[in-house]
């Protein structure tokens, strides 16, 4: 069995709404990798309740629908499985099910990557509504939805949703602490370890691919640099499901990676309008993958969200390294010449740790001890 490292807080959260016995409904959001699926299933398996999880893709309504309609019935009837083409005739139907499953007893639905089947069925939060208005809220249900696209997982906690006001509450999964990097890397020291949390920063899907039986040059030359692996265009998938003009979105991060931390001078690198780019960082910060930074001596009078000290920096751990190493030195890579860019890398590496990583650390430290 994989190992599971950390999420202490999330799992007290979630057993904690487990042992309520009214019906549960809860969004579960975060970015790419975080380990929303992982942490949703070690819970739903060591809880002790019986539990059903889907996952939606990017197929027909159908397919989805008879998905679906199959994990319901064969969790429902498990010596008498479904036949391959069995679904029920419509959501609501398949719903329902669940909603006599957890008629007298606790049961989890987990409903993942639900953005995927509402742009295939965009009716189906409506549908969600309405079955747990009139069902699933009088059951034992513990309904789970949960999603990477955060902009559309967000969207349905606004007052404009369907389902606004059914949620019972919600999770915004962010990346794991430092402190978790000893679970992953016990055979590397303090400063290796704060390293690695420089170039991968606490996404799990990311940390389970370094080995540390094995130098941090190799990791990086192995996993980083390797064409067929997730990292070289990892940045493109973050922004693809999320953004209608992702290369635009890849300019601005790639400015600001360079050094650029003002409205004009990103602009100005991107070769962008000053308005249009003004909207991608506010998409880009809703998305958790930049944030505004004020100057710490600004007086307290002064810090609006819209002051003009505000600077604009990457808050991704590997955006970071990538845009300062890999996507400037591509053609090393291209060329094969993974040597010359770990060499590169080597030089600047203390640098750009005590730029990035250690700060952050420090900035971590200090809030604790507060």
């Amino acid at each position: 069995m994989a190992r599971f490292i950390g999420r202490r807080q999330e799992l007290a959260e979630l057993q904690d709404l487990l042992d309520e016995p009214r019906a549960q409904f809860l969004a579960v959001y975060g970015r790419r990798r975080v380990g929303k699926t992982t942490l949703l299933l070690h819970w739903a398996r060591q809880s002790g309740a019986p539990f059903v999880y889907w996952v939606s893709s990017r197929m027909s309504p159908a397919i989805l629908l008879r998905g679906l309609s199959q994990a319901l019935y064969n969790s429902a009837h498990p010596d008498r499985p479904a036949d391959s083409d069995f679904s029920y005739p419509s959501w609501e139907m398949a719903l329902r099910q669940a909603a006599e499953m957890a008629r007298d007893r606790r049961l989890i639905l987990i409903l993942d990557e639900f953005p995927y089947a509402a742009q295939a069925e965009p009716g189906l939060p409506s549908v969600v509504q309405n079955v747990w208005d009139h069902d699933l809220k009088d059951t034992r249900i513990f309904l789970v939805v949960a999603g990477s696209q955060v902009g559309m997982m967000v969207n349905l906690l606004n007052y404009q949703a369907p389902l606004y006001g059914r949620f019972t509450a919600h999770l915004h999964l962010k990346p794991l602490p430092f402190s978790a990097l000893a679970g992953f890397f016990p055979r590397y020291t303090l400063e290796q370890r704060i390293a690695v949390y420089a170039i991968l920063g606490g996404i799990p899907a990311y940390l389970e691919r370094f080995d540390d039986a094995q130098t941090i040059a190799v990791n990086v030359q192995r996993r980083i640099f390797r064409p067929s692996g997730i990292f070289r265009a990892e940045p493109f998938f973050l922004l693809q499901d999320e953004v209608r003009e992702p290369r635009n979105f890849m300019a601005v991060l790639r400015a600001i990676g360079e050094g650029n931390h003002t409205l004009e001078t990103i602009a100005r690198a991107a070769g962008l309008p000053r308005q249009n780019v003004s909207t991608y960082l506010g998409r880009l910060r809703d998305l958790y993958l930049i944030e505004r930074r004020l100057p710490v001596t600004l007086p307290p009078p002064q810090r609006r969200p819209r002051s003009h000290r505000g600077r604009w920096h990457l808050r991704d751990s590997y955006l970071r390294f990538y845009f300062r190493f890999i996507e400037p030195h591509q053609h090393l890579l291209e060329m094969g010449l993974v040597d010359r860019l770990w060499e590169i890398i080597n030089e600047q590496m203390r640098a750009f740790v005590g730029a990035t990583a250690f700060e952050d650390l420090c900035r971590e430290w200090v809030i604790r001890q507060a």
